[in-house]
């Protein structure tokens, strides 16, 4: 759809973080990514997550079957802007699915302005989200009731508290908070 594929000397012009050593990379609003023969399970309202990297505000869109979904992504921070050396996640939610493998997906970007590069792609069916919708319970829950819950995870594991890390909260961005430095 008139993006790219950046595999060359990554190492180099962008940094060694890169998964698959290769991004695909959108231009100037105009060009998109086009996933086919993505199978929707049986159906229904799914979920499209992408690890991206980003020097501008844009807004990023999920196309499927004729109906677009569009979510706001900020910077990730990179320095200079050119390079994409710093990456984050975003959720598209409420994405529609049509039961079996034929669903293409388009990704692209609303404004006309800069690039997008996307080196991850997770589709989750409305299969896949009902699956997990037990374990998703944990972002409704209070601080409180977070500190119990991570209270009883430690106990089970027998680790000491010393050697676990509070920051960033458990659930708190589906589980990778891009954010290396956080984690021992």
């Amino acid at each position: 759809g008139g993006g790219g594929i950046a595999d060359q000397y990554i190492d180099l012009n962008h940094d060694d973080t890169v998964h698959g050593r290769a991004f695909a990379y959108l231009q100037n609003g105009s060009s998109t990514l086009t996933l086919a023969g993505v199978d929707g399970g049986s159906g229904g309202l799914g979920a499209v997550e992408l690890r991206y990297s980003l020097s501008y505000p844009r807004t990023v869109t999920v196309t499927v079957g004729g109906t677009t979904v569009s979510t706001p992504a900020e910077p990730t921070g990179n320095d200079p802007l050119w390079r994409h050396t710093n990456w984050g996640r975003l959720r598209l939610e409420g994405v529609p699915l049509a039961a079996g493998a034929g669903n293409v997906v388009t990704i692209g970007m609303q404004n006309d302005y800069g690039d997008l590069s996307i080196d991850d792609v997770t589709i989750s069916t409305a299969d896949d989200l009902a699956q997990a919708a037990a374990h998703r319970t944990a972002l409704s829950l209070s601080a409180s009731e977070r500190d119990e819950l991570i209270a009883f995870l430690r106990q089970l594991e027998g680790a000491a508290d010393e050697f676990l890390v509070t920051e960033p909260p458990l659930f708190a961005d589906g589980f990778e908070s891009g954010n290396l430095d956080a984690w021992d």
